[in-house]
């Protein structure tokens, strides 16, 4: 049997989300060039840290912030490096057109639409 609680950690909104991922990010990292697993391995990690960024962001719709200043983290989140070069590198070829759309959104730098997207998804877990 399955119970639907509405604490789970995906559902409530963590401060220090972002800097726990990225911490992970760079343990990744330094097992895979420690390791000398190459190229596979870093695309690996490269997609993970874009994909996160459903994660991160719905993470943010969480807050009890304005829209304003969640769009301001959102946009602060897309200015660190390695998520700028994941994001710009994602291969979307094989995703859903709404996907496709929001990395669209989010390679341009449209933190308004993305952050709308975020809310939608947002909502519609709470209906799905």
């Amino acid at each position: 049997h399955y119970r639907k609680i509405n604490t789970s950690v995906t559902s409530c909104y963590r401060e220090d989300l972002y800097i726990k991922w990225d911490n992970l990010y760079e343990l990744m990292n330094e097992q895979i060039e420690d390791n000398d697993l190459g190229l596979i391995f870093n695309e690996a990690l490269s997609n993970r840290i874009a994909l996160n960024m459903i994660d991160l962001g719905l993470n943010v719709t969480y807050s009890n912030k304005n829209t304003r200043d969640n769009c301001y983290e959102l946009k602060k989140i897309l200015k660190n490096s390695k998520v700028s070069k994941a994001v710009k590198n994602i291969d979307l070829q094989y995703f859903p057109i709404h996907w496709k759309i929001f990395f669209y959104f989010i390679k341009r730098n449209r933190i308004f639409p993305v952050y709308m997207m975020l809310i939608i998804m947002n909502k519609l877990r709470g209906i799905i």
